[in-house]
C-alpha cells in the first residue's frame, strides 16, 4: 500500500505569479557585454577594478557560456567601476 501527501500551495502554478522572462536575462547580459567591452580599456580595465581575471570577466559576459555568472554583487561593482 502506497502513501500520498500533498502539500497545498506548494508546486503548483498560479496564473497571477509573475514568472521569470529569460529574454530579459539575454538583454542584461548584452548591455552588461556591451558596457564593458565599450568602456575605455575594455575587459581589461574592469576585470581589473572588478579585481577578477580578464578571462573570467569574458566567460561570465558571454551569453552562450553556462559555467560562469555574473553576480548581483559583481553586476553592481561594475556598474561602479564604469560609472554607468
Amino acid at each position: 500500500m502506497g502513501l500520498s501527501v500533498s502539500i497545498s500551495g506548494y508546486g503548483v502554478y498560479v496564473a497571477d505569479e509573475v514568472r521569470a522572462d529569460k529574454r530579459s536575462v539575454d538583454d542584461l547580459l548584452l548591455v552588461a557585454h556591451q558596457l564593458v567591452h565599450g568602456f575605455p580599456g575594455g575587459v581589461t580595465a574592469v576585470a581589473e577594478a572588478l579585481q577578477m581575471p580578464k578571462g573570467t570577466l569574458t566567460h561570465k559576459l558571454n551569453p552562450t557560456n553556462f559555467t560562469h555568472h555574473l553576480t548581483l554583487r559583481e553586476a553592481l561593482l561594475m556598474q561602479r567601476a564604469t560609472g554607468s
